[in-house]
């Protein structure tokens, strides 16, 4: 049995907090969202006829109707359409501060903001985005009125990133986690 002694605490004496705090960073997630959103209902109803065409045995298929073959390939066609319109967008945390200073600013440009802060919320997450660059806050307006479920996505994160502790959930290992939570190795 092996001990895994890699998380043992700093004492004072070598721990140097400036050293860690000059290495420290603000939390980032992202989201991945999509120009093609309206493909999803076209291979929906490809996957549908899919299913309709894998169910006709072939001796009972009309000279007209599709394959199972040729719905798929068009389903799949669909799909790398919709996957290449992906754009990942990464999301740094802010804080307080960092807001009501953003708010100060539209304010002073004379910027109306309103009761329920969607004005602010477009310019606190163009002011998150760490990547792609250049999203500014009229972008973020624009994608709202073309996909508000999307923006509700980016806006989830850009709150999970400024306010949740961060977390990552490391993938399934079998044996892998349970044994360096036992100290063994597999």
């Amino acid at each position: 049995m092996t001990t895994d002694t890699t998380d043992t605490e700093p004492t004072v004496e070598d721990f140097d907090p400036a050293a860690w705090l000059s290495g420290a960073t603000g939390t980032q997630r992202s989201v991945t969202i999509y120009g093609r959103a309206d493909l999803i209902a076209e291979v929906d109803e490809l996957d549908r006829q899919a299913r309709v065409a894998r169910a006709i045995p072939d001796g009972d298929r009309a000279l007209g109707d599709p394959t199972p073959e040729t719905v798929e390939e068009q389903r799949d066609a669909l799909y790398a359409q919709f996957e290449a319109s992906a754009l990942t967008v990464r999301i740094e945390g802010k804080s307080d501060a960092r807001r009501d200073g953003i708010d100060k600013r539209l304010k002073g440009q004379g910027i109306k903001l309103d009761k329920n802060g969607d004005e602010q919320t477009l310019h606190y997450i163009a002011d998150a985005v760490v990547s792609p660059q250049g999203l500014d806050a009229a972008f973020w307006r624009a994608f709202r009125e073309k996909s508000e479920a999307q923006y509700r996505e980016v806006v989830k994160t850009y709150v999970t990133a400024s306010g949740a502790p961060p977390r990552v959930t490391l993938p399934f290992s079998p044996g892998g986690s349970q044994a360096r939570t036992r100290g063994t190795s597999s």
